[in-house]
């Protein structure tokens, strides 16, 4: 039996970057679901949880940091990674 790996949010407003990360992320296996903002993210969450969040540091409406506090605060059970 294959151990399935954690799904994988990843928050970024380049959307070549989105690409380029979540095609990596795949290649190795994880379930991949992307948005381009730190609200999408939120909303996305508060949808869907998602085991672990990968964010851009730099945002137009909120950091990356300031977004992993939100996740902290909002959804504690998932692991944020700037």
């Amino acid at each position: 039996m294959t151990q399935r790996l954690p799904s994988v949010l990843l928050v970024d407003d380049d959307e070549d970057a989105r690409f380029l990360i979540g095609s990596m992320l795949r290649r190795r296996g994880f379930e991949v679901d992307t948005v381009g903002s730190a609200a999408e993210c939120l909303a996305h969450l508060e949808a869907s949880p998602s085991r672990v969040v990968v964010t851009d540091v730099q945002m137009p409406e909120m950091s990356g940091v300031d977004l992993c506090r939100q996740i902290r605060e909002r959804f504690p059970q998932v692991i944020a990674v700037v």
